[in-house]
C-alpha cells in the first residue's frame, strides 16, 4: 500500500491489484478467492476502506470483482457512509461521550461532523442530515456558532481547571 492517502487514483489502484493478487495466489493455492486467507497481507480490508472512502457512490466491489470478505466489507463501509443514522453512530463511537459535558461534546461532535463531510464528500442531503443531527441546518453552522461553541467549550474547561485545584 502506497504512503499517500490522499489520491483517489492510487486508492483504486491498491484495491484493484489487492484483488489481483488475492485472485493470483488463490488460483495457485488451488482455492476459490472467496476462502483464500492471506495473513501477510492484513491490510486488505483497509485498502477497501480507503476505497470505500472515495468511492462510496459506486459498486466497487461489483466494478474490481471483489472475493466476498473484500466486497463484505467494502458494503458494510459503504452502507455506513451512505446512511445518516448509522454515519452519525459511527461519528459519536469516535467522540465519545465526554461525560456529562455537554460543552465538551458538542464541539467535538461539531468538528468530527465537519471532518466527515470533508473526508467523504458527502452530497448536500447526508450533510444536511448529520447537521440536523446536532440541531443546525443544512448550511450547518455559521461563524458565530462556531464562536459560541468554542466559548463554551473553554469555559467548562475552565471550570473543570478551577475544580481541580
Amino acid at each position: 500500500m502506497r504512503k499517500s492517502h490522499n489520491s483517489k487514483i492510487e486508492a483504486y489502484t491498491d484495491a484493484a491489484v489487492r484483488v489481483a493478487q488475492i485472485r493470483v495466489h488463490a488460483c495457485i493455492a488451488g482455492v476459490s478467492p472467496d476462502d483464500y486467507l492471506d495473513f501477510s497481507r492484513d491490510d486488505s480490508l483497509e485498502i477497501i476502506e480507503r476505497l470505500a472512502r472515495y468511492y462510496w457512490r459506486r459498486d466497487m466491489s461489483k466494478e474490481l470483482n471483489m472475493p466476498g470478505r473484500l466486497a463484505i466489507a467494502f458494503e458494510k463501509r459503504r452502507r455506513i457512509i451512505m446512511d445518516p443514522e448509522k454515519l452519525i453512530k459511527d461519528i459519536e463511537s469516535h467522540v465519545g461521550s465526554c461525560g456529562q459535558y455537554y460543552e465538551i461534546w458538542l464541539p467535538r461532535m461539531m468538528r468530527a461532523i465537519e471532518s466527515c463531510i470533508r473526508f467523504y464528500d458527502l452530497d448536500e442531503p447526508l450533510r444536511a442530515a448529520l447537521w440536523a443531527a446536532v440541531d443546525y441546518p443544512a448550511t450547518g453552522p455559521t461563524e458565530k456558532d462556531w464562536e459560541e461553541v468554542s466559548d463554551m467549550e473553554s469555559d467548562t474547561w475552565d471550570t473543570i481547571r478551577e475544580a481541580s485545584i
